[in-house]
């Protein structure tokens, strides 16, 4: 029974060690998510910027005169 009871004891306290190691696994993780949105988010603003002043500068060209 002790003996039971010791088996049991190691194995709740590696599932405990395991539970601690993904919570820092996911906090890294949401962390490093954050950061990765906010650049993609940077990205598309300046992808947004450069695409308006693509169209700005198509507007400007002069019209092709096909004869």
């Amino acid at each position: 029974m002790i003996s039971e009871l010791d088996e049991l004891s190691a194995k709740i306290e590696a599932a405990l060690a395991v539970i601690e190691e993904l919570r820092i696994e996911n906090s890294f993780l949401q962390e490093q998510l954050q950061t990765v949105e906010t650049e993609r988010n940077f990205l598309r603003q300046r992808l947004e910027a450069a695409r308006a002043r693509l169209e700005l500068l198509v507007q400007q060209l002069p019209e092709d005169q096909a004869s």
